[in-house]
């Protein structure tokens, strides 16, 4: 692949008419036939023959309150993972107790 076949970012945004961010958004929300970049050293770049159907798949994208709905919606989702209530199996596990550390300090007489 030659570096003359790529194009960056920045100029597909410009090309395509959406911003930076919009592309991000679209490519994070699994729209079918979404062409995937080439990311060089964290630089993000697109086939020049990938263009087309880059803009096919931008009329598809149902815009950034759809998206974040979705993402925050998952984001409680996975809260709600996180905080759920112990399998009980691990409820019926007691802690252990630590002995009671020797007082070091006991005057003796």
């Amino acid at each position: 692949m030659k570096r003359d076949d790529l194009v960056p970012l920045k100029r597909v945004a410009d090309e395509v008419g959406v911003s930076r961010a919009t592309l991000w958004r679209a490519r994070q929300s699994n729209i079918p036939d979404f062409p995937a970049p080439v990311i060089i050293r964290h630089l993000v770049y697109w086939r020049r023959a990938d263009l087309k159907r880059l803009e096919d798949a931008l009329m598809q994208y149902q815009g950034r309150v759809r998206f974040e709905r979705r993402r925050e919606a998952q984001r409680k989702v996975d809260q709600i993972k996180k905080t759920a209530a112990p399998s009980r199996k691990g409820a019926r596990t007691r802690a252990k107790t630590k002995p009671a550390q020797p007082d070091l300090f006991e005057r003796r007489s």
